[in-house]
Order: structure tokens, then C-alpha cells, then sequence
């Protein structure tokens, strides 16, 4: 995801997240990974209201903007991120719906493409007599024979 932020377009891809990343996350934060993400996930709940996002919010959003930085090439430690919120907020979710409506073209153009599958598989040549026809008279592949021993519910050979 692109995000136009002080003056500059930056990249951000939580999926790049490096360890030395990672650790500098959990030990700032002191959540995993999969938490931190969980907090940026900031949807809705089961009744349409915005979910809380709890307390470590404004940590993660920190670490998100240092991450932002890193990712770009500006190097600087976690705790000396500082912005003005409100800015950053907006052009982080203007990035982000930039990201879903590309994401939804995508998907438009993928599904519009017509399916290179034939509707139905035919033999490119008829067989001749060195290749029977499955199921003739002529076919060489024998059939397995089907298994007589009784196997019990727990999948195991009877006695």
C-alpha cells in the first residue's frame, strides 16, 4: 500500500515485516505480531458500532509509521516516532482505500476473463489398436481387486 505522507509516497507492506522488524514490534509494544495486527484491524463489531481498539492502539499506530519509515529507507529508533496523528491518520486511510478499490478492480478484470477451461475434454485422436479404449474388451490395465478382510469403526483390520 502507497501512502502520501509528508510530502513523500511511501510503501508500507505489513507482509515484508522483517524479524529485526518484528522483535523491535513485540518489544515495544509487547504483543506478538499477530495481536498488534489484530489491533490495526480496526472494523466493526457484531452490532455495526466501530470496535474498540483498546488501549495500545496509539503504540501501534506509532510502530506502523516507524515501519512505514524503515521500509523506506529512513532508519531511526522505534520510540522516537512522532507525527501529527490526525495527518497521518487520514493519509493512512486514504491509502487503504486506494489499496481495497484496486484490489476490487483486480478481481473485476480476473473474473471478466474468460475461463480457459474446455467445457468438455474430448481425446485429441481416436484410440487406435496399440491404445484400447478405457473400459473395451482390449483394455490391458487390469481392475484392482476389491479388499475382502471386515475393518473395524476405528479403521483397523478386524480379527
Amino acid at each position: 500500500m502507497i501512502i502520501h505522507f509528508e510530502d513523500r509516497d511511501w510503501e508500507l507492506n505489513l507482509d515484508k515485516l522483517t524479524l529485526q522488524q518484528g522483535i523491535a514490534i513485540q518489544l515495544h509494544t509487547g504483543l506478538s505480531i499477530a495481536e498488534f495486527e489484530d489491533i490495526l484491524d480496526v472494523g466493526e463489531d457484531e452490532n455495526g458500532n466501530l470496535k474498540d481498539p483498546g488501549p495500545k492502539w496509539l503504540i501501534c499506530i506509532g510502530c506502523v509509521y516507524w515501519l512505514m519509515h524503515q521500509q523506506g529507507g529512513d532508519v531511526f529508533p522505534i520510540a522516537s516516532a512522532d507525527f501529527v496523528l490526525s495527518e497521518f491518520l487520514t493519509a493512512m486511510g486514504e491509502a487503504m482505500q486506494a489499496e481495497l478499490e484496486r484490489i476490487k478492480a483486480d478481481r473485476a478484470v480476473a473474473e471478466a476473463e474468460p475461463d480457459p477451461t474446455p467445457l468438455t475434454s474430448q481425446p485429441s485422436s481416436p484410440p487406435g489398436p496399440e491404445s484400447p479404449a478405457h473400459g473395451s474388451p482390449k483394455a490391458t490395465t487390469p481392475r484392482p481387486r476389491a479388499r475382502k478382510e471386515a475393518v473395524t469403526a476405528s479403521g483397523r483390520p478386524a480379527a
